[in-house]
């Protein structure tokens, strides 16, 4: 296969070929390349081709090599025989240019990118140059991605390491504490044998010094996993720019690595007779693993500083190292006198918990102490067994709290502003009491808009205090990694906008990996890994049980007696007897138990109807709504104060008419002027009702407890159960059955389906369900949420053909729902 090259006239430059992908027309223009370099042409090719270049022993014909050379049906084999004939002495540059074509034929087969036109003139060396930068990049590529899978690997194993070493201090305290009171007792027995107490304080004194070793393994474990953090994000950060600059070739996806699993973590040794050498051996491991990260986490950086060389001056100032080289130094001067009247703020603002409409006796604020109820959590990484959330945000620096609505997300939030605020939280969460906490509302902030920029978060909060801040000040509290960020709702924004808020967090990311970050969104709102390839993992607030509902209640009353006289505080301890008793031996109510929302509605309900509780989902919202509405204000013969008469079905249908206009639209809040046009319209039909829809508003927002309206005057619901109860009735009304099951497989049309099924009339709930199931068996994408959806209707359908039930059943067992 050696020979000189042969001479050849040069012909006019190639065509590149339609319809295949970008990779491939930059690995024919490459192999064109090669060919016009070794003074070889088609016909000289065709002459040193052999068969056994080929799996199937045949060369192709000439004509066949016009459309290879083009990357039209090419194939690894010809691209090996292209550099074997370019190269026929030469193994090494044989494979060198093997490897540069490595990368573009992965990305081909398992990433291709769509390729538009060349642009005019861009052929001959202009095409070559380009052909040379792309491959360029591929191969930073392919090495980004090395070191974004060694940085998560060190970040997985690091994550693992702080919980592990966090559940061995727990045993480690408890083992010390047993160890002390044996010892005290020896200490006081006069017939204590010397040598008995002597193992003991041997014993005491090995757990300290395996209680301070391990203080200090988890002390460079948290800042290994900072420094993973941050190189991780530093990779992300170049791949972006890595993108950019081959869009300006040709459009191409992102490319992130899977998920990643870490072997070799210890785990925390079982609290038995060999405890304490077993701690040693496990601190042993720990000691191991956090130096492998350590190489990992060198070799990724210079990988990633490989990969950044030949990209442009990036303008933007780069990344701020955290970890440990600038330790955190307290506040002085001007920030810590602003930082101590922030803490202030945030412990007034977040202090009380507000039971919307739910008030007793005129009270709509609670202490959040008195109504802070710590629920259980489950995720993937919190093992097959669910615990509390304080203890599974243990350790964890970024955090996705997921639940349905009415779980306590918010609440939760509420109790860690505060508790981080006036530096109270409890072990294990101690170790957050000297960050500060930022709380973002995602309803009100997403108007405003997003800036990675700390020092606009305040504003973006809505903070009244953020005119007073001091320059820098964010920055600097986010610089020294004490921010505790914690993002509200994200399922209160429309999923258009999730992107946004993403692409927010993935900025502020970038640029200050340390803190600690805690999402909270509605379960199904967003996929499970939503944040994972930014270091987040995801934990799901369960249903309460039996233990936590009977908490709730005695924490709600608790709540409720707190300011009160001492003849409503006895009527409230009867009260609550009789709830606990109802729920305990009521099956229905103890199925509707199970978040802090139901339990405090239930509480509400309970103690307004002087015992009586409906036994439904559907006829508490109704009694809720009756209660909030209009009763409570006649029964106790209060006059509205804007003069203002509707009947408790007039509210409803105004409300529901809002109610609706907001699902349809994928909104949970519209400003007074939309608002006011939307109940115009309903009013149209309603000339019994006076023409007044400013007071009308107003009475809605002051009156029904069911609305509220921020400080920049949007208006929205209460809580999404009455808002998805309202938009099914008026759906309803509105005989718009065909648009709920148009709308059925989206989350956030979900609930407003199975209430539907409540409110409609046995003919309509039939039409429904059919259609709901027809659906599924038509497309299969959606089949299986569908069936399911139409199965967990059935017990909202009071009535129902017996056909229509039997039907839904079969497609539920048949998808094994």
């Amino acid at each position: 296969m050696s020979g000189l090259p042969e001479r050849h006239r040069p012909g006019r430059p190639w065509a590149v070929a339609s319809g295949i992908g970008h990779e491939l027309q930059v690995i024919a223009t490459t192999l064109q390349g090669w060919l016009a370099e070794a003074g070889i042409n088609v016909a000289a090719l065709h002459r040193r081709l052999l068969p056994e270049h080929f799996p199937e022993a045949v060369v192709p014909p000439q004509r066949k090599l016009y459309d290879l050379l083009k990357g039209k049906g090419l194939t690894l084999e010809f691209i090996d025989a292209v550099a074997d004939i370019c190269h026929p002495d030469d193994k090494e540059a044989h494979q060198r240019k093997l490897r540069q074509i490595k990368p573009l034929w992965e990305a081909a087969l398992t990433r291709p990118t769509p390729a538009g036109p060349v642009p005019e003139g861009l052929l001959g060396r202009e095409l070559s140059e380009v052909k040379d930068r792309v491959i360029v990049l591929y191969e930073q590529k392919e090495e980004l991605r090395q070191a974004l899978t060694d940085s998560e690997r060190a970040r997985v194993q690091a994550d693992r390491l702080v919980l592990v070493l966090f559940t061995m201090l727990g045993h480690l305290s408890a083992r010390i504490g047993e160890l002390k009171e044996e010892r005290n007792r020896l200490l006081v027995d006069r017939d204590t044998d010397p040598a008995a107490l002597g193992v003991v304080e041997h014993r005491l004194r090995e757990a300290e010094e395996h209680e301070e070793s391990t203080q200090d393994a988890l002390t460079r474990a948290r800042q290994e996993r900072d420094e993973a953090l941050r190189v991780a994000d530093e990779a992300r950060r170049v791949a972006r720019r890595l993108r950019e600059e081959l869009d300006r070739i040709r459009t191409g996806p992102a490319d992130e690595p899977a998920d990643l699993d870490a072997s070799g973590v210890p785990t925390a040794p079982d609290a038995d007779e060999a405890f304490l050498t077993d701690y040693g051996e496990a601190l042993r491991k720990a000691r191991n693993v956090l130096d492998s990260g350590s190489d990992a986490l060198r070799a990724a950086e210079e990988r990633i500083a490989e990969a950044s060389a030949g990209l442009p001056p990036e303008g933007a100032e780069g990344l701020f190292r955290t970890t440990p080289h600038n330790p955190v130094q307290p506040p002085a001067g001007a920030d810590a006198l602003f930082e101590h009247e922030y803490r202030q703020y945030v412990r007034s603002q977040y202090g009380r918990l507000t039971v919307y409409g739910l008030d007793l006796g005129g009270q709509r604020h609670w202490p959040l102490d008195l109504a802070y109820l710590s629920l259980r959590v489950a995720g993937a990484s919190t093992g097959p067994v669910a615990e509390r959330v304080e203890q599974a945000l243990a350790g964890r620096q970024r955090t996705v709290v997921m639940g349905h609505a009415g779980a306590g997300k918010t609440t939760l939030l509420q109790w860690l502003a505060v508790n981080t605020a006036r530096q109270t939280l409890p072990n294990p969460l101690g170790h957050l009491n000297g960050y500060v906490p930022f709380v973002l509302s995602l309803r009100s902030s997403i108007r405003v808009g997003f800036s990675p920029d700390p020092d606009q978060l305040l504003y973006q909060m809505g903070n009244p205090l953020s005119g007073s801040q001091p320059a820098g000040w964010a920055a600097r509290v986010f610089q020294q990694g004490r921010a505790l960020v914690l993002v509200d709702g994200v399922d209160e924004v429309p999923a258009r906008e999730q992107a946004r808020v993403r692409e927010w967090l993935e900025g502020v990311l970038s640029r200050y990996p340390r803190g600690c970050y805690v999402v909270t969104t509605r379960a199904m709102s967003v996929p499970e890994d939503w944040l994972d390839d930014v270091g987040f993992r995801h934990l799901l607030l369960q249903p309460m049980d039996e233990d936590d509902a009977a908490r709730s209640i005695s924490l709600w009353h608790a709540a409720a007696r707190d300011g009160a006289d001492e003849g409503e505080r006895q009527a409230l301890d009867l009260m609550e007897q009789r709830l606990q008793e109802s729920v305990a031996t009521d099956r229905n109510l103890a199925e509707m138990a199970t978040s802090p929302l139901l339990c405090a509605v239930l509480c509400a309900l309970h103690t307004d109807r002087r015992g009586y509780l409906p036994q439904t989902v559907m006829e508490i919202l109704a009694a809720c709504l009756s209660m909030l509405l209009v009763r409570r204000d006649t029964e106790r013969d209060i006059l509205p104060p804007d003069g203002i008469r509707m009947s408790e079905t007039d509210c409803i249908v105004l409300l529901g008419a809002f109610a609706y206009w907001l699902r349809r639209n994928d909104r949970s809040q519209a400003g007074e002027s939309l608002v006011i046009r939307v109940l115009e319209q309903a009013l149209r039909g309603m000339p019994h009702v006076p023409d007044e829809v400013g007071r009308i508003l107003s009475h809605l927002l002051l009156r029904s407890g069911l609305l509220r309206q921020s400080a920049d005057g949007e208006v929205s619901f209460l809580h999404e159960s009455f808002q998805d109860y309202l938009a099914a009735q008026a759906s309803v009304e509105a005989d718009d059955l065909g648009l709920l099951v148009r709308r059925a497989h989206e989350d956030q049309w979900q609930n407003v389906v199975k209430m539907a099924t409540g409110h409609a009339r046995p003919l309509e709930r039939g039409r429904l369900l059919t259609d709901l199931v027809r659906r599924g068996d038509r497309e299969k994408a959606h089949r299986e949420r569908l069936h399911g959806l139409a199965a967990r209707c059935l017990p909202y359908a009071t009535q129902l053909a017996p056909d229509v039930r039997e039907m839904v059943i079969q497609r539920a067992t048949g998808s094994g729902l």
